[in-house]
């Protein structure tokens, strides 16, 4: 899911693309999307399933997905921390490929607390990650990691980052203050006749406390934007669907530019296919969304402009659309048209949708596969819902064509080269494209003394090959084929500012 706005003078041109109905995104880099578009972003965190919607749909989306952590100050989820280091080579690659993109970030603090010395979330740990939010938002101890997340913001100038500080953030975990389980707090409140959902301010600060979070929120914002000129970020607040946490948690209008939801199948009424009968029934009552999530979009649409920041349809049960009288018979198809119906109907700026096997991320069985490519009778369904639809945008920008001088045919073990100048001290990425008939095959490149390793190559898919500790100079760019009949369509260096270095 993924793009979005600087200074909207600079961006007024308009740019259609002729073959369809497709608005580009330059047009629309503004400090907000207007009402009446919505971004479109495909999530998340994995290159090829990105490049694989990309394939499959013909069209490039407006941006990216990905995933960072407050106790590593990195963003490493996925693809993004194969380095295991603060490289996010996924988003690198995004920024060469599509310079004007948005990338939706997470900012986690719920995910990985152990991670930052506060141990597990446990029924005997429950407050662990309160303890977390209160570090962030009394205490320096996190400082660093703000500041470079913050850098690494800047880093990509033409990125616009909307950046959720924490994600779909909650009172269980956020605002625990008591030690004691969530369940058990609630029970004590409920004895005296009391709803804290429905008036949070009746709940004890010892108990819940809810500040600890908007001060979080607040100084993570104002050190990223104010203290650090981050410019190109804009902020959400990405609550759970719960009508009194949505208005709980929110830590006042100061920084928040969009807030976000998630619309998985429960939050659309539609059922999953698990054993329990209840999950598998949702929906069967003729409602099209979730009443907490309804009164939510309503309250938010009257504050700031929203976004879908999570969006996929999960493996419902194979008698769940006919139970429900849809019209589709596949109930992926009734997941979607009830999503575009919340898009349409509260004005959404941007949708985030997670297009993933998530089986093959060893996920369980309901989650299924949200590829809207996969299905033959879904990706017409979306090509005439959003691709054609003018109200959604998409990428408009060309990539980048390279001089061919590394191109080929290789042979089994061919070596090619090209010696190049580089002025700059970093982290170079050597972008290959497979070229028509290659399926399956293997390269290897070398940057002067650097061993980037070898690429996969298949028609029409880009693979990647990085280049650490390169120093200024003159080298040799070297391609070896691991395979007979290897040919390239595209070849193209970036240097570490994400400038494409020129091959002669």
């Amino acid at each position: 899911m993924k793009k979005m706005r600087v200074m909207m003078t600079l961006f007024l041109s308009m740019m259609i693309i002729i073959n369809g109905c497709t608005t580009s995104l330059t047009a629309m880099a503004a400090s907000h999307v207007e009402s009446g578009k919505t971004l479109l972003l495909i999530g998340q965190t994995f290159q090829q399933e990105y490049e694989d919607y990309i394939n499959g749909i013909g069209t490039a989306p407006a941006g990216s997905s990905h995933y960072a952590e407050i106790y590593t100050g990195t963003i490493n989820q996925g693809d993004d921390g194969k380095f295991f280091d603060d490289s996010a080579p996924y988003l690198h690659w995004v920024s060469q490929h599509y310079p004007q993109a948005t990338a939706l970030i997470a900012i986690s603090i719920k995910d990985n607390p152990m991670s930052g010395g506060y141990g597990a979330l446990t029924d005997d740990n429950p407050s662990c990650v309160y303890h977390a939010t209160r570090d962030i938002a009394y205490t320096t101890k996190w400082d660093d990691n703000i500041i470079k997340l913050a850098n690494k913001f800047k880093q990509y100038p033409n990125i616009t980052f909307f950046v959720r500080i924490g994600y779909e953030v909650n009172l269980l975990m956020m605002a625990n203050a008591s030690g004691q389980k969530f369940t058990d707090v609630l029970d004590k409140y409920n004895a005296l006749g009391i709803n804290i959902f429905d008036d949070i301010a009746l709940a004890d600060p010892a108990d819940i406390d809810v500040k600890a979070y908007h001060d979080a929120y607040n100084k993570m914002a104002r050190m990223v934007r104010d203290e650090q000129g981050a410019s190109n970020v804009k902020f959400v607040y990405h609550p759970v669907r719960g009508f009194g946490e949505v208005k709980a948690l929110y830590p006042g209008d100061t920084y928040v530019d969009y807030i976000g939801f998630s619309t998985f199948n429960h939050d659309l009424s539609v059922g999953t296919d698990e054993p329990n009968e209840f999950v598998r029934t949702i929906g069967y009552d003729g409602s099209r969304l979730d009443s907490n999530l309804e009164q939510s979009l309503t309250w938010a649409s009257a504050k700031k402009p929203i976004i879908i920041a999570e969006a996929a349809y999960q493996k419902a049960p194979p008698e769940w659309a006919s139970a429900v009288g849809s019209s589709h018979s596949h109930a992926f198809l009734e997941y979607l048209d009830r999503l575009f119906e919340v898009i349409e109907q509260y004005d959404i700026r941007a949708l985030t949708y997670i297009n993933s096997d998530w089986i093959a991320h060893h996920w369980p069985s309901h989650w299924g596969d949200s590829r809207v490519e996969a299905f033959p009778d879904v990706k017409a369904y979306w090509m005439d819902n959003v691709i054609n639809n003018p109200r959604y945008v998409h990428d408009g920008t060309v990539s980048p064509t390279p001089s061919g001088n590394l191109i080929g045919p290789y042979t089994n073990g061919e070596t090619k080269s090209v010696d190049v100048t580089l002025t700059t001290s970093g982290m170079y990425s050597l972008d290959v494209t497979g070229d028509t008939g290659v399926v399956s095959q293997l390269i290897s490149g070398t940057l002067g003394t650097s061993d980037g390793g070898m690429a996969a190559l298949n028609e029409g898919t880009v693979s990647s090959i990085y280049f650490h500790g390169i120093q200024p100079g003159t080298m040799p760019l070297t391609l070896t084929s691991k395979s007979d009949h290897v040919a390239l369509a595209k070849v193209t260096l970036f240097d570490p500012n994400n400038q494409e270095v020129i091959l002669e």
